[in-house]
């Protein structure tokens, strides 16, 4: 067997051909062996080993893929050759994969996996087996003492730099969609061979993100063919027709784990593109076209100091950049800023969209504040990209990311108390003050009194009138007129994903209580007027309580 136990040379390890079970997958067969020599025998097969090629006299037969976990001895799976090369049968054209269906014809609705696992037996009580916590066992699998007799695919590691702590825990359902295992504070930094050929046996992998910080997922290369290879004998995702950049790497060292072993890597180079990840093997064209990444830029302001800039470049993928791209921001501010305690963040997201979209930019600013993670906080400015990556309409292009951050070492933040309308009974066209009572943080109630017009045309009967921050206001809306806020194409959701954001301004609105109607994003209503009053940043900031408040009548 073929692979990297250190640096970028290829080690050859041997191997014990124990059996060939037929059908152990469906029309799929699995080849079992034993390391036999001292490495082997001392970290079994280790993550990072996924797609080894195993020789036997001289003839590739398949590659390292699965484990047995707890096993005495270093048993391993093997994927057959046959198997991985019937992946080439797929699409291998370099070149963006799009999510257009490729006929018209209609489908029906999707289906949605249930939120429970399905009882297929007798419930295991948690005393049957000594207990690890079942968020212990979602990350790692291989600790489910009850699984230990089965047979797993051996987890891709994912060595990470810079990332915080808490944005790795956030990811986590990103590593358990696919065989994925975090690892944190290795990989990085100087020292790799970035000349080292694309061989059977060398490492090769995907970098999520690349910059200040870096994320890389990798394996081993166990056939190449030309510019075309195959790789790690299972999926990655299991997404099946890709468009992502592969990375060769470096090993720094293995890790003889008492649970399961580990390579300790880097990325080295962008070498080619992986362009197919099916169940036997992920396979991919060596050359210099490659995808191109997606630049993030967060630029952090903090008090008098200088902005300090933070590059990244991001993996290009509709299900994981905005995962991915939010990461990025939490962990800038955890590094630049702090993880915790009394803050407040200002932000400001820019989206620039491929010129040929015809999408102008989308703009979005917000203010935050609170005592935990301003990093979270931060990130939470980018939410809108896995929602224009993912629409239903259509596919809009994203060219680069900027997300400007404002942040501020307390908390200024408000609480409305109460809200006051100063008369009951007024005319169209007049006006009518609302008092409004804050509380902010740590401090004395404020009062402060808004002036607003009752429009000429408003219809007689009795009005609501709600006092709140701009997203509150938009939840509430949300809640009172659905039809309004479901979009019916890109530009629509686009014009959406624009609202919202001012934390820091207070929403004043009297609904009508005449019935309305909202239909898809436009809305009809006999009277809906919202006063933008600005509670200005000298002030307060965010947290502001919202809640509804009586009883205008509106006299004809």
């Amino acid at each position: 067997m073929l692979t990297i136990v250190e640096g970028s040379q290829i080690d050859r390890l041997p191997i014990e051909i124990l059996s060939v079970e037929k059908g152990f997958f469906a029309k799929s067969d699995l080849i079992w062996a034993r390391g036999t020599g001292p490495i082997m025998a001392h970290s079994g097969a280790a993550q990072g080993m996924s797609g080894s090629p195993v020789y036997v006299d001289g003839r590739l037969i398949g590659a390292l893929a699965y484990v047995l976990p707890y096993s005495k001895d270093p048993l391993f799976g093997v994927t057959p050759i046959a198997q991985m090369l019937a992946v080439w049968d797929h699409d291998m054209t370099v070149g963006p994969r799009s999510r257009r269906p490729r006929t018209r014809q209609m489908g029906f609705a999707p289906f949605v996996a249930p939120s429970g696992q399905v009882d297929v037996g007798r419930r295991r009580d948690s005393t049957e087996f000594d207990a690890v916590p079942p968020g212990v066992i979602r990350d790692f699998p291989s600790l489910d003492r009850s699984r230990s007799a089965q047979m797993q695919q051996l987890q891709v590691p994912v060595a990470m730099r810079g990332v915080a702590v808490g944005a790795m825990e956030a990811l986590g359902s990103l590593f358990r969609g696919g065989a994925l295992r975090p690892l944190a504070s290795v990989g990085g930094g100087g020292g790799v061979d970035v000349d080292a050929p694309v061989t059977p046996g060398s490492t090769i992998g995907v970098e999520y993100i690349r910059g200040d910080i870096s994320m890389y997922a990798f394996g081993t290369v166990t056939y190449r063919d030309g510019g075309r290879i195959l790789a790690f004998g299972h999926p990655a995702f299991g997404r099946g027709d890709s468009y992502l950049p592969l990375s060769s790497g470096f090993v720094h060292f293995l890790v003889a784990d008492q649970i399961m072993s580990y390579k300790n890597g880097s990325p080295s180079r962008v070498v080619g593109t992986l362009t197919q990840d099916r169940e036997a093997a992920i396979a991919g064209v060596i050359g210099d076209e490659h995808p191109p990444f997606l630049p993030l830029v967060v630029t952090v302001t903090s008090g008098d100091d200088a902005a300090r800039e933070y590059t990244y470049e991001v993996m290009r993928h509709p299900l994981y950049s905005g995962g991915l791209a939010r990461t990025a921001v939490w962990s800038t501010l955890d590094s630049a800023e702090k993880t915790g305690g009394d803050h407040t963040v200002r932000t400001k997201a820019t989206v620039t969209f491929d010129a040929e979209s015809g999408h102008k930019p989308l703009v979005k600013t917000n203010v935050m504040s609170g005592t935990f993670a301003p990093g979270l906080a931060a990130s939470t400015a980018l939410s809108s990209v896995s929602s224009i990556l993912n629409n239903w309409y259509d596919e809009i292009p994203i060219e680069r990311i900027d997300l400007d951050v404002e942040f501020g070492d307390a908390r200024q933040a408000a609480a409305i108390t109460s809200a006051r309308i100063t008369k009951q009974r007024v005319r169209p066209g007049d006006s009518v003050d609302v008092a409004v009572t804050f509380r902010p943080y740590l401090d004395e109630p404020v009062v402060k009194s808004y002036s607003v017009a009752i429009p000429p045309d408003a219809p007689e009967g009795f009005t609501m009138a709600f006092v709140g921050d701009e997203n509150s206001y938009l939840s509430w809306e949300r809640t009172r007129a659905t039809k309004k806020y479901q979009p019916s194409n890109a530009e629509q959701l686009l014009e959406l994903l624009a609202q919202g954001g001012g934390g820091d301004r207070l929403m004043i609105s009297l609904v009508s209580s005449k019935m309305g109607v909202a239909v898809a994003a436009f809305a009809f209503l006999p009277y809906c007027q919202s006063m933008g009053a600005n509670v200005t940043a000298d002030s307060f900031t965010a947290g502001m309580r919202p809640g509804l408040i009586a009883l205008l009548t509106l006299l004809g």
